[in-house]
């Protein structure tokens, strides 16, 4: 038979707390987010004959390159909400593909957000369609107050953009709330955001 021997190293150093869940020796396989994000790894293999002694070893190098961060808007991308009631627009659900378990604020993003209307006619700001109710600079949601009838009917694009705690990485997620009228029946549709398949080793 034939046995197998991994050794991982970085910079130098052996990383004795990366071992192998394979059940197969010949084969090595990690734990998601057990490497560091923009470190260079050396992994080399020992497969010894066990008879003869005989040895031979391989080696390849991995590069852990950086995630995405992905803005996501509870309730989709269209929503409405009625003259003299509120809504939230949450953003708590957005996440760092580098930070596992946690999302939002305790994945360590930050928040900016803006708003335009849109229709019937364009206006950079929301002043006369919603009013803020509660928020802050860096709030992974904000409370809207459609507080004028004037505004029944308009349609208003609200901005989320989340950053991670470097600012060197974002993304950005828009939905667009119409004021109703009344009693009206709400609006709240998705269409899912595709991503494509991220494995973290």
């Amino acid at each position: 038979g034939i046995s197998y021997t991994w050794s991982i190293s970085s910079e130098g150093v052996v990383q004795t707390s990366l071992v192998s869940t394979s059940k197969d020796a010949s084969r090595l396989t990690l734990s998601s987010y057990s490497l560091a994000v923009n470190a260079v790894y050396n992994i080399a293999v020992t497969a010894t004959v066990v008879a003869s002694g005989l040895s031979s070893i391989a080696t390849a190098q991995v590069v852990v390159g950086v995630g995405n961060v992905v803005a996501s808007i509870k309730g989709g991308s269209d929503q409405s909400v009625r003259y003299l009631e509120s809504i939230q627009v949450s953003g708590a659900s957005s996440y760092d593909e580098d930070i596992a378990g946690v999302t939002g604020l305790n994945a360590g993003l930050q928040y900016s957000w803006s708003c335009v209307q849109t229709a019937p006619v364009f206006v950079s700001s929301c002043n006369d369609t919603l009013t803020v109710l509660s928020s802050s600079a860096s709030s992974e949601s904000i409370e809207l107050l459609a507080f004028n009838q004037d505004a029944v009917g308009s349609v208003s694009e609200i901005t989320m953009t989340i950053y991670d705690e470097a600012m060197s990485r974002s993304d950005t997620q828009v939905v667009r709330v119409e004021v109703v009228p009344t009693m009206s029946a709400l609006i709240s549709l998705d269409f899912a955001r595709a991503y494509g398949t991220k494995i973290n080793p």
